[in-house]
């Protein structure tokens, strides 16, 4: 199981800025900590992981919930 060190909740958030808040937090944290993302499902499910995915970052789970997506990211 992996230990998440940060969470945010952007269910809600539509895009391009649910990928911005989230690029954000990263930088905010050390290499290798965990953020857990909660995000709509479409267009943000589709193109936040790939897009931290894209930049290095390691994209631990993508998993239905309800309501959205949870999305869990380890930094680069």
């Amino acid at each position: 199981m992996t230990v998440v060190d940060v969470h945010l909740d952007l269910r809600g958030v539509r895009c391009p800025m649910n990928y911005i808040r989230t690029k954000l937090k990263l930088d905010e944290l050390d290499p290798g900590q965990v953020l857990e993302v909660f995000i709509d499902e479409g267009e943000a499910v589709r193109g936040l992981p790939m897009g931290l995915r894209d930049e290095g970052h390691e994209i631990l789970l993508t998993e239905a919930v309800h309501p959205g997506y949870r999305v869990i990211i380890r930094k680069r």
